[in-house]
């Protein structure tokens, strides 16, 4: 499929993909989706062409399953027999795939952005429904792509949570309290099954099942719940916590 095809169901495609701020609603099992991508940066349906460092980022409609995922499925390019040479991450409050080049792509080939439909899989199962190849023309030009920040630490995060403590740390509640020993590499005190944290595995932490408003699967009412009082995490403040996951969840 071309370009056209993957336009049709981006919404918003800019340099940088940004989520609506919206109100949480309760996730409705009638309600499940195949996955397909939404939104995509650079923009499929711009005549300029892109860097020979490009980083690819496409948004889908749902989670998806991150244990199908590895860093060099999902997402690939190639041309004709020339194979791109790049990494994959998944950014999970973003529900975005993220593909950055660790070799400079050929200038002037007409790359294929190739859409794995063997790994991509909706979190709750739901196969891949979208473009499997979306062409991208090569210049002779690097983009600048600014150094990664480094990943958060405890310290970052302990504020964020600290309002959580307002039920967690008072004894008539009998729940544990929200502090770094009690949340990395420990287990949910529902289901041993379910690591609240664990280390370079957002996905995989129960932490982000419960603070994702609109995540399918999990246990228990997404935290804060409402009738706590306080709002619901911030796009910010959520992928501040997933960031500090996947750098490892320092104290």
């Amino acid at each position: 499929m071309d370009r056209t095809v993957l336009s049709s169901l981006v919404v918003g495609a800019t340099m940088t993909l940004a989520c609506v701020e919206q109100e949480p609603y309760p996730y409705a099992a009638i309600y499940d989706p195949p996955l397909r991508p939404i939104a995509a940066a650079p923009d499929p349906e711009s005549p300029y062409p892109v860097a020979t460092n490009q980083r690819f980022r496409i948004a889908f409609n749902t989670y998806l399953d991150a244990e199908r995922l590895t860093a060099f499925s999902g997402l690939g390019l190639r041309s004709g027999g020339v194979r791109g040479f790049g990494l994959v991450r998944y950014e999970m409050v973003d529900k975005t795939l993220v593909w950055t080049t660790t070799r400079p792509l050929e200038p002037t080939l007409l790359y294929q952005l190739i859409f794995d439909d063997e790994a991509l899989r909706s979190v709750t199962g739901q196969p891949y429904s979208g473009p499997l190849a979306v062409p991208f023309l090569v210049g002779d030009y690097e983009q600048l792509i600014p150094d990664p920040e480094p990943a958060p630490t405890w310290s970052d995060v302990e504020p964020i949570l600290a309002p959580c403590n307002d039920c967690h740390a008072d004894p008539s509640w009998l729940l544990r309290p929200i502090d770094f020993d009690h949340l990395v590499a420990q287990p949910s005190d529902l289901s041993e099954d379910r690591i609240l944290v664990i280390p370079y595995n957002a996905p995989g932490s129960y932490l982000m099942h419960v603070i994702l408003w609109d995540y399918p699967l999990r246990d228990v009412t997404a935290q804060p719940p409402s009738w706590a009082g306080y709002p619901q995490l911030s796009l910010d403040d959520q992928r501040t916590i997933e960031r500090w996951i996947r750098g490892g969840a320092t104290r």
